[in-house]
């Protein structure tokens, strides 16, 4: 018994040592509570705190701007983290009286509460509606919480957009075709539901896909408190034709284009300002920019038309974290590539291949049905109303198995 209590006193050591080594990355300063200094950093991760009487001592309790906002509990690589949420809520809920003069709570307790191994981390915000953990790829900069905060107070009644895009407005539906219109309507349905982190809208080529997204996308950054979005095409000539369609879309409600309400631009150091809202690129692209926290500000083919023969993985990067962006827009979906992409809120993917013919997207793709095989839940809101093609599309191998963990070869609604 002592010796098993010991290996696990050692295999959770090990986990809090990567996670030290994630927060630095994500740019906390980790802290001992006898070296507090909260004006050391604008994030401070203080570890083994001691909790009120009956909460016990939490692994990392979490300071942004000097005040508590969240908690981290540490387990061994392994552990089922969904079992141990109800010690992080405990923690959330147990600040000592000193320490609870300078938190951020809501209903009570932090708002931010997270578990982790050092290879999975889960997060739930206490802001959403229906709050629940989700699966991400690491605790997010302490920028980013600061943000979610300041969101919290400008709008108590819809601190996230979880919450707003239950209220979004009545489609405009003019000059959209009936298969737009159920995937538009399908994708917000899913996204107030919280059920799936990701949408497959599924039409044949010439349908509209494109319009669909583009639609989409300005009624989630002017209604659904969206704040940026990523377009994912896979070839350069495809990001200059995303560009024309976001370029020439009208607005619905003052006939506006979309480029004079929003900022439009592909990946650069430059397309990353914080008054970019919408950035395209190739997925090699970002992969580069991942790798190297820049890329060139015009078209390179050695870049843009990059190839991996096997999938490529990488880790966090400072300059693109994985919370970027608030909804991925993939629309190469049934073209084969050795690449997966950054997920983090969530993911859109447009695929040109009818149902039945799309070995990538079966007839098991349901509504909430998961896709045997990659481990991930899609759901499928539009089939073109067009006839099929006999076109083939022969099977990606990618998603023969499962992603490894924290794998992210080259690019999250959570």
């Amino acid at each position: 018994m002592s010796n098993g209590g010991d290996d696990r006193l050692a295999a959770e050591a090990r986990a809090r040592v990567l996670i030290d080594q994630q927060l630095s990355q994500a740019g906390w300063q980790v802290q001992d509570k006898r070296d507090l200094n909260l004006f050391a950093r604008q994030g401070i991760a203080v570890r083994e705190m001691v909790m009120k009487a009956g909460h016990g001592r939490v692994d990392y309790l979490l300071y942004v701007d000097k005040a508590v906002v969240g908690v981290i509990e540490a387990k061994p690589m392994g552990t089922p983290l969904s079992g141990v949420e109800w010690q992080s809520a405990m923690y959330a809920e147990g600040l000592p009286a000193d320490v609870r003069l300078a938190a951020k709570t809501r209903d009570g307790r932090l708002p931010f509460v997270f578990e982790a191994s050092g290879t999975e981390t889960h997060f739930t915000n206490g802001f959403d509606p229906d709050p629940r953990a989700r699966l991400i790829f690491n605790v997010p900069r302490p920028e980013t919480l600061a943000r979610l905060l300041r969101e919290a107070d400008d709008a108590p009644d819809a601190p996230t957009w979880r919450a707003r895009v239950r209220n979004l407005p009545t489609l405009d539906a003019a000059g959209l075709r009936p298969a737009q219109i159920e995937a538009i309507t399908g994708i917000e349905a899913s996204l107030a539901a919280q059920h799936c982190d990701r949408s497959l809208v599924q039409m044949a080529t010439g349908a509209g896909k494109t319009y669909t997204a583009v639609t989409e996308a300005y009624r989630l950054l002017k209604f659904g408190g969206f704040n940026r979005i990523l377009f994912l095409v896979d070839r350069n000539n495809l990001a200059d034709q995303t560009l024309g369609e976001f370029q020439n879309y009208r607005t619905p409600d003052d006939g506006r284009r979309f480029t004079e309400l929003y900022n439009v631009a592909k990946l650069s150091r430059a397309g990353l300002l914080g008054s970019t809202n919408v950035v395209v690129s190739t997925i090699q692209r970002v992969f580069t920019f991942i790798k190297n926290g820049e890329v060139s500000e015009v078209d390179d083919p050695e870049i843009d038309d990059y190839v991996p023969d096997v999938p490529v993985t990488v880790g966090y990067s400072a300059t693109l974290p994985p919370e970027t962006f608030d909804l991925v827009i993939v629309d190469f979906s049934s073209r084969i590539h050795p690449v997966r992409h950054v997920r983090q809120h969530g993911e859109m993917r447009l695929c040109h291949t009818p149902r039945r013919y799309c070995s990538r997207h079966p007839m098991r793709v349901t509504g909430s049905g998961r896709v045997e095989g990659d481990g991930c839940t899609r759901e499928r809101w539009s089939i073109s109303f067009r006839p099929p093609t006999t076109r083939t599309i022969r099977r990606a191998f990618r998603y023969s198995t499962p992603a490894p963990p924290r794998s992210i070869p080259a690019a999250t609604a959570g």
